[in-house]
């Protein structure tokens, strides 16, 4: 699964960089998509029921919303010239 979700994020990294957006809001974003990584393993390895599925499923989500945002704020500062 890490190494489904990784193209998406380093993607949305080097986007990020290319495009100037601010690294503040950028490193707070990889944190965040780590971490998620990281509880995803946890659930992952840990346990086996229902409910550890659920939680996988729901940080998994998160992971791939931070990084589409991470796409999604590179996209905005290439077309938004202001």
């Amino acid at each position: 699964n890490g190494l489904e979700s990784f193209p998406v994020f380093a993607a949305g990294v080097l986007a990020c960089e290319l495009a100037g957006v601010d690294k503040t809001i950028v490193g707070k974003l990889c944190t965040f998509h780590l971490l998620t990584r990281v509880a995803f393993n946890v659930l992952y390895m840990g346990f086996a029921n229902n409910t550890a599925g659920l939680g996988r499923t729901i940080v998994w989500a998160l992971s791939l919303v931070s990084s589409c945002q991470l796409i999604g704020m590179a996209a905005m500062k290439f077309t938004y010239h202001p």
